[in-house]
Order: C-alpha cells, then sequence, then structure tokens
C-alpha cells in the first residue's frame, strides 16, 4: 500500500514536473520567435535603407566621375588656351624688342642723316663757288683766240718788212705759248669740274643715266655684295638691278655713277658712303679679305667686322684677335657669374662668354656697340638689351661695389628685389636688403595676405607660413626647388602648382603693382575676374577693373587698326597738343633744369628722350599730368595703351619732386 502510494505520488511529481517544463520550452519558443521577428524585420528594413544608401552613392559618384571626365576636358582646353597665350605673349615680346631696336637704328640714323646733310649742304655751297670761278676762267680763255687772230691779220698784212716781221714773229711766239698754257689750263678745269659735278649730287639737276664707263652691263656671276659694310640686302638690290653685281664690278665703279643709281633706286646717296664701298670692294675683288676686314674694323670702331656674320658663306677664314684697336674682346681671365647682371641670363652669358667676355672687367671696359654687335652676332636682337646699363653694373661688380649694384639693379626695375640678392650666397658676399613700407624680408616680418595670389589658398598659406614663406618679397626671392620642397613637407603635389607665376605675382604684390597684377592674373587665367578683386577691401586699394570673358566683344576691339603711318600721324597730332599746353596746363621747362626721370618706374633710357622731345624734363611736369593729359603723353610716346596710369608716372614724380625740394 505504502509501495502504491509511493509509486503514484513519484508519478504524479514527474508528470508535472514533465508538463512544467514543456509549458516552458513552449513559451521560450513562443517569445524567442516574437524576438527573432522583430529583430529580422528590423534587420531587413536596415538592409533596404543601406541599399538605398547605397543607390544614392553609387549615383553621386557615376555624377562626379562624369563631372571629373568633363573637367578634365575643360583643363586639358584650358592648358592649350595658356600655351597659346603664352607663345603669343612671347611672340608680342619678341616684336616689342625689335621694334623697339628699330626705333633705336631710326633715330640714330636720322642723326647721321642730319649730320650728313649739314656737312653735304656746306660742300655743295662750296663746290658751287669753285664752279662758277672755273667758269669764269673758262670765259677768259675766249680773249686769247681773238689776240692770236689779230697777230695773224697783222702778220699778213706786214708783207716783206724783215724787222716789223721778227717783231710780229716773236710776239705770235709769246702768245703761243700763252694760248698752250691756256689750253692746258682748259683741260684741267674740265677736269675739275666734271669732279665737282660728280661729287655734287645736290647741284646735279640733269637725269641719273651714265654714259661712258657706266654701271651697267655686269654680267657676272653676283657675288654677296653684303658682305660691304653699308650694303643690306635691299641696297644690294637694288644695285644688281643697276648692273652692278659683283666686288670687280663695284670697285671699278665712280663714285658719282653710284649716287646715280642709288638716287635713281629711291634712296638718298647722301647718306651712303660710296666711296667706302668702292675700296671694300676692290680689297675683295683682289681676296684681300684681311685687309677688309681690319678696314671695316677702323672705320666703324666697333668690335666685329660686318664681314664676319659671311666668313662661313664666303668660305674665307679671318684672323679676329691681331688687329689693333677691335677684332675680339680676348678675355682670358677667370669667368665670373654674368648673370648677375639685370639683363643677363643663362643663355646671354654662354653668348657673352664665346665672344670673349668672361669677367666684370672686361664687360665694364666694353663698348656698347661692340656688345650690340655681339650679341647680334650671337643671333639675339640687341635692341631689348640695355648694354649700357650692363656696362654701368660690371664696372660696380669689377670694383667689389656690390651693394652699389644691388640698390643700381633696385632703382632701375622699380621693384623690392634686386637680380643679385639670388647671387649673394654663391658670390660670398653680404648685402642691405633696403626694408620697403608694408614688410620686410626678415623671418619676423608681419605676414602678408599671401592667398591674394593666384593658385594659394588658405591652407597652401598656411603651408608656405610654416615652410617660412610670409611675405611678399619672401615669396619673389623663392627658388623653384625651396617652394617645390615646402608644398611637398605640406602634404601636397609640387607637380600641380605653377611657382613660376607664384615669384612673378609675389614680386608685383612687394612692389604694390597692385594694378599690374590684377592685369596679369586676368591675363595667365583667362576669366573675368582676377582673385585679387576678392581682397580689394582688404587690401585698401581701388583697381580699374577690365571687363574680359564677355560675350559680346569689347568697344576697344571694334576700333579699326591703324596702318603704320596712322600710328605716327596720330602721335604727332598728340604731341602737338602736350607741346600746347606748355605753359598752361603744366610748366615749361629746359633742358638745362632736367630731371634724371629714369627714376620714375616704367621710364628707360628710351622713353626719357621721346618724353624730352615734347619738351618733358622735371618731376614737377609729370606730377602735373591730368587724366587727359597722361592719355595724350600716352599716345604721343606711342607707349603701351593705359600705362602711364597704371604705373602711376603721376604720383611717383610728386614724390620725387617733393624729395628734390626738401
Amino acid at each position: 500500500m505504502f509501495q502504491e502510494l509511493f509509486s503514484n505520488h513519484l508519478f504524479a511529481h514527474l508528470l508535472g514536473w514533465i508538463l512544467w517544463t514543456l509549458f516552458f520550452f513552449l513559451l521560450g519558443l513562443l517569445l524567442g520567435w516574437l524576438i527573432w521577428g522583430r529583430l529580422v524585420a528590423g534587420l531587413k528594413a536596415t538592409i533596404a535603407d543601406w541599399e538605398k544608401k547605397y543607390k544614392a552613392l553609387f549615383d553621386e559618384h557615376e555624377t562626379l566621375k562624369k563631372k571629373y571626365a568633363d573637367l578634365e576636358a575643360e583643363l586639358a582646353q584650358a592648358r592649350k588656351e595658356l600655351e597659346a597665350r603664352e607663345t603669343r605673349i612671347r611672340k608680342l615680346e619678341n616684336e616689342k624688342g625689335q621694334l623697339h631696336g628699330d626705333l633705336l637704328t631710326a633715330k640714330k640714323d636720322l642723326d647721321t642723316n642730319l649730320n650728313l646733310i649739314t656737312g653735304l649742304t656746306g660742300e655743295r655751297d662750296t663746290q658751287a663757288t669753285e664752279i662758277l670761278d672755273l667758269k669764269a676762267r673758262l670765259k677768259a680763255t675766249d680773249g686769247h683766240a681773238a689776240e692770236i687772230a689779230a697777230l695773224k691779220s697783222k702778220l699778213e698784212a706786214a708783207g716783206n718788212s724783215s724787222d716789223e716781221l721778227a717783231d710780229l714773229r716773236a710776239k705770235l711766239k709769246e702768245t703761243s705759248t700763252k694760248l698752250g698754257t691756256t689750253d692746258k689750263e682748259l683741260h684741267n678745269t674740265k677736269i675739275a669740274l666734271k669732279k665737282c659735278q660728280d661729287a655734287g649730287p645736290a647741284t646735279n639737276t640733269g637725269g641719273t643715266g651714265t654714259t661712258g664707263t657706266g654701271t651697267t652691263g655686269d654680267t657676272g656671276k653676283p657675288d654677296l655684295l653684303q658682305a660691304i659694310e653699308g650694303i643690306g640686302p635691299k641696297m644690294e638690290e637694288a644695285l644688281n638691278k643697276g648692273g652692278v653685281k659683283t666686288f670687280k664690278k663695284l670697285g671699278n665703279s665712280k663714285k658719282g655713277e653710284l649716287d646715280a643709281l642709288i638716287e635713281k633706286a629711291g634712296y638718298n646717296p647722301g647718306i651712303s658712303d660710296t666711296q667706302s664701298w668702292i675700296d671694300q670692294a676692290s680689297l675683295a675683288s683682289a681676296g684681300k679679305w684681311q685687309e677688309m676686314h681690319d678696314m671695316q674694323l677702323d672705320e666703324g670702331g666697333g668690335a666685329i667686322a660686318k664681314i664676319d656674320k659671311f666668313e662661313t658663306k664666303l668660305g674665307i677664314k679671318l684672323d679676329h684677335n691681331n688687329h689693333e684697336g677691335g677684332g675680339g674682346f680676348g678675355d682670358t681671365g677667370k669667368p665670373d657669374l654674368l648673370q648677375a647682371i639685370e639683363g643677363i641670363g643663362p643663355k646671354m652669358e654662354e653668348a657673352m662668354n664665346k665672344g670673349g667676355v668672361k669677367t666684370f672687367k672686361t664687360l665694364g671696359n666694353a663698348k656698347k656697340g661692340d656688345l650690340d654687335a655681339l650679341i647680334e652676332k650671337a643671333g639675339y636682337n640687341p635692341g631689348i638689351s640695355d648694354t649700357q646699363s650692363w656696362i654701368d653694373q660690371a664696372k660696380l661688380a669689377s670694383s667689389g661695389k656690390w651693394q652699389e649694384m644691388h640698390d643700381m639693379q633696385l632703382d632701375e626695375g622699380g621693384g623690392s628685389i634686386a637680380k643679385i640678392d639670388k647671387f649673394e650666397t654663391k658670390l660670398g658676399i653680404k648685402l642691405i636688403h633696403h626694408e620697403r613700407e608694408g614688410g620686410t624680408g626678415g623671418n619676423d616680418a608681419k605676414a602678408d595676405m599671401l592667398q591674394i595670389i593666384e593658385g594659394v589658398g588658405p591652407k597652401m598659406e598656411e603651408a608656405l607660413n610654416k615652410g617660412g614663406i610670409k611675405t611678399f618679397i619672401q615669396l619673389g626671392q623663392a627658388t623653384p626647388e625651396k617652394l617645390n620642397s615646402i608644398i611637398e613637407a605640406g602634404g601636397y603635389n609640387p607637380g600641380i602648382s605653377d611657382t613660376d607665376s607664384w615669384v612673378k605675382q609675389a614680386r608685383m604684390a612687394a612692389a604694390e603693382r597692385w594694378q599690374q597684377l590684377h592685369d596679369y592674373q586676368l591675363d595667365d587665367g583667362g576669366g573675368a575676374i582676377a582673385k585679387i578683386d576678392k581682397f580689394e577691401s582688404k587690401l585698401g586699394i581701388k583697381l580699374v577693373h577690365k571687363e574680359r570673358g564677355e560675350k559680346h566683344p569689347a568697344p576697344a576691339n571694334d576700333a579699326p587698326k591703324l596702318s603704320k603711318a596712322e600710328k605716327e600721324a596720330q602721335a604727332n597730332a598728340a604731341a602737338d597738343k602736350v607741346r600746347a599746353k606748355m605753359g598752361t596746363s603744366i610748366p615749361k621747362a629746359t633742358a638745362a633744369e632736367k630731371d634724371d626721370l629714369k627714376r620714375i618706374s616704367g621710364v628707360g633710357p628710351f622713353i626719357e628722350n621721346k618724353l624730352n622731345n615734347l619738351g618733358i624734363y622735371t618731376f614737377e611736369q609729370v606730377s602735373k599730368f591730368d587724366s587727359d593729359l597722361e592719355d595724350t603723353v600716352n599716345i604721343a610716346i606711342q607707349f603701351f595703351p593705359g600705362r602711364i596710369k597704371r604705373d602711376d608716372w603721376k604720383g611717383q614724380a610728386l614724390k620725387l619732386y617733393k624729395e628734390k625740394n626738401k
């Protein structure tokens, strides 16, 4: 009984335990199913959300890829346009240099022509007097013929009277002797008269044709007449057309014949030394090339003879170092660093070295004409090189006056940085760098706003500051290597930064040439807005904003292009207007009161001479320019449009005038 009860109780207890366990198990499954279902639903919603985000990002990625491809195409196009602009700028610079050289040559030729005309006028007057005297003497010989006829009549009338006959014979003999002398004088007079007519083209009002031994009929193979000093391509062509094609024919010609030929071709024979042509041609036809070379050196007074250019074409060999007073510089000293001279770069230094100019001393002792000839022989245009400035700088360098040379470069360049600053270490010298108002070149200098430089943003400015470049002067003095290392150290790619442009812009900013910087950024960027425009207020400056990138052309482009003659007429009219204002708008001045106008930035020797020709000699006169007069003077001196205003000649002149009168 007890056992049965125990068994039933155990079974009931076991059954209850099983039922409770099953209950909790099912309850757990139910709860798990509910929780899992919610989790799965949440995960599905999250996945769907991420899929949407992924699709949006993928679409955005595709759009950015397309934009990137478009930007790459625009960048490539911009680079092409930039290269085209740079090519155009270089071409214009070359044309500018060539025009400058042509103008200098034309002025020199004009001065020479005026001197020759003055000399020829005096010579013509002298020859006219001599011709009148010779004509009078020629007329006087007519009386001797009448005297002889009278004596012959008396002789016939005398008959056989011996005494009278002897007397008459004696008189006849005396008269015949006089007649012989007179005939000789008559012959000499005719020769002298012919020579005067040949030598005085101004008195010859007849035709230009020649007789006898004329200059026509040269059928030989043409020689290189351009090797003659004074004969260029056009003159050679004129001589060939006139029948003078060989050295022999030219050497055998007469001066009067050549003058007539030149005049017939439309040139002025008064400015050509045709006798020298004949002498040179005689040497050339005889194969005396060295004598011809030395003759050209003696007559030209330079270090290079014209025949040197044609040495290869003529197939000859000349001695360039064996002539007293010229024929080469012969500098055998250790080469100096001529690149420290403002205006001389690596290639020009190489050309100077090849021409025998290797040291500052040799360059300082050279003549301007010799250097111009050396430059031209090397294939460069001497018209764009201020060789006189090279000589002056070299004299200071050879004397060890480095600081004076530094200051001279600053004065002539008009900026805050001298070229010699770059070579201070190489030359082993120490210079005093003058401080400019608004910043210095030291590390403790107040930082300039480098962000105005096209290509420099806030982060790049920070990187430059960390690299020790805080001012425009420091940036303008920096080398590309230094800038590239700073950019790379800042974590940027130096290959995409135009550091050369940064340096150029910084030099303009250091010199406070804000308008020039503005125009440079427009030209360089090709857009309608320069970066400096954004900082105009912060810098406290006022810029002239040019319109660029407009769909319609600017009005200036609609103006017809003037011919050279029209430009000259326009310049002459403007010059007359300027002279008319002397004593009213601006005070009168004389050459005796002359100031050094080259101290004004933008005014060199050539422009100063043009201003002097207008009657503008002093700082006071320039300081009185108003806006209209600035434009009129700009046209009169045929300078770059608006340059006088952009460089602020008036402001500079006023400052110099006040300094002068302190």
